[in-house]
């Protein structure tokens, strides 16, 4: 009988003492990237920053980015080309004919591309 006593208190000294919560299920600690979409904010900033050189209707002799295949095929290249320190040979826009990226749209080119090169 002193060892029913025992093992019943034992078991009640156990739960006693055993977490009174559960702990919270992890959460998805990666960032979730924004949505960016070619038709509505890619193909602006193309026009706007590589137009009239990367497009060919309006008498680019360059490398086209006018289409959606052509963006996404090149936008490694791209990003690359507007990374580069200002004085590189190779910094786009050449020349600063226009004004460089902002830190914003480089982020924006760089989101469509980790989300999939939405359309």
């Amino acid at each position: 009988m002193k060892k029913l006593y025992f093992l019943f208190a034992l078991i009640i000294l156990v739960f006693a003492c055993s977490p009174k919560t559960t702990a919270p299920a992890k959460q998805d600690m990666t960032k979730a990237v924004p949505k960016v979409s070619y038709d509505t904010e890619v193909s602006a900033l193309l026009l706007k920053s590589c137009a009239p050189c990367h497009y060919p209707a309006q008498d680019g002799k360059k490398k086209p980015f006018d289409t959606y295949e052509a963006a996404k095929n090149n936008i490694t290249d791209i990003l690359a080309r507007v990374e580069l320190p200002q004085d590189d040979p190779k910094f786009m826009p050449f020349k600063l004919k226009k004004p460089a990226l902002t830190a914003e749209e480089i982020a924006l080119l760089k989101n469509w591309a980790k989300g999939g090169y939405s359309m």
